[in-house]
């Protein structure tokens, strides 16, 4: 059974917030919840940032994919 999700993260919206201030709050949001492991961190990351942002990733990564990639730790760096 899945425990309750403390507070919640928004898709990024670059007109709102810078990225290192949404990577700060995203990484609030991981230790709120416990969520330590690396991969588990990479698909919150990926499910929360929302069309536009997960596009432009997408498109940077090209031929690879997000998810696929090892280096998926180095989009949460600021």
């Amino acid at each position: 059974m899945v425990g309750a999700t403390l507070g919640r993260i928004e898709e990024y919206d670059v007109f709102k917030e810078d990225w290192p201030q949404y990577v700060k709050r995203l990484s609030f949001f991981f230790t709120a919840n416990g969520i330590a492991d690396a991969v588990k961190k990479c698909a919150v990351f990926l499910t929360v940032i929302g069309a536009a942002t997960y596009k432009v990733l997408r498109d940077l990564l090209s031929p690879e994919k997000p998810g696929d990639n090892r280096r998926s730790s180095s989009w949460l760096k600021s």
